[in-house]
């Protein structure tokens, strides 16, 4: 889902639609379902990236959502950093959720 793997399931398939879920547009595509299916079952590592750069082309076809700004400015603070209030730091007016946080209990996230 959300890490270093290239699996992209739970944004981009069509099943993912529901209230909390990543595919919050409500994209729904049969091909790129079945490569995301495809991906997640194949174990060579060719194989696999072959499938993924598939379903990229297919994406970038449908371009479902264009991006016309992107964050960079997240960084990861590991938790023997001291001194840094997560909760009060604020970007572009926009306090990050304590929710965020907790599900990574061993950093602390802050923009710079």
């Amino acid at each position: 889902g959300l890490g270093l793997d290239p699996d992209q399931f739970n944004i981009w398939h069509s099943s993912q639609q529901a209230p909390g879920q990543f595919n919050f547009i409500g994209y729904n595509n049969p091909t790129i379902d079945k490569l995301l299916e495809q991906g997640r079952l194949e174990l060579n590592p060719d194989k696999r990236m072959k499938i993924y750069h598939e379903f990229a082309k297919v994406l970038l076809e449908d371009s479902p959502i264009v991006y016309l700004s992107a964050g960079y400015g997240l960084t990861a603070i590991h938790k023997r950093v001291k001194g840094i209030d997560s909760g009060a730091i604020v970007t572009n007016k926009i306090k990050l959720p304590r929710c965020l946080l907790a599900r990574m209990p061993n950093i602390e996230l802050i923009w710079i």
